[in-house]
């Protein structure tokens, strides 16, 4: 479930993950059998499943940087057209046969901040790029600058 910080895996933190191996009937009867872990997993509200072999999966990811067999991706400064353009296309998707389970990805709307020194400006001043980029740091993310002990 979820995901390493730093992995190599491209999908978002509530993803799960499952392996199945097959006994004998498994193996014999492996469609009926694919195809009832494929109904039992649609019965799972608010989930998306994909099914495949590790090393298909792990090839794919490689190859696109998406955790899909196919995928669309859509560029463009407009968030929330992105989204709706995002929204449309996986709406045609689901009415291809075999993409019924086609999904958007999800992503969350993270407010961001860009700051970009005028380098001539802290040049003046005798500031350097890396002293901005540690001040910033420890504005936003805080540090350490003292450690205080009691009853020692």
């Amino acid at each position: 479930m979820g995901r390493a910080e730093r992995g190599d895996h491209v999908v978002p933190v509530s993803s799960v993950e499952l392996e199945i191996k097959f006994n004998d009937y498994g193996k014999k009867h492996r469609e009926e059998t694919l195809e009832q872990v494929r109904t039992t997993m649609k019965g799972i509200p608010g989930t998306f499943s994909a099914i495949s072999s590790p090393l298909a999966d792990r090839v794919g990811h490689m190859l696109s940087g998406i955790s899909a067999k196919i995928a669309i991706k859509i560029y463009g400064d407009d968030l929330d057209e992105l989204r709706r353009i995002g929204s449309r296309i996986t709406e045609l998707a689901r009415g291809i046969p075999t993409l019924e389970e086609a999904r958007m990805e999800q992503q969350a709307p993270i407010p961001q901040l860009r700051i970009e020194p005028n380098r001539r400006r802290a040049a003046a001043y005798a500031v350097n790029p890396g002293a901005i980029t540690e001040e910033l740091a420890a504005m936003m993310g805080g540090e350490i600058v003292a450690d205080a002990y009691q009853d020692q």
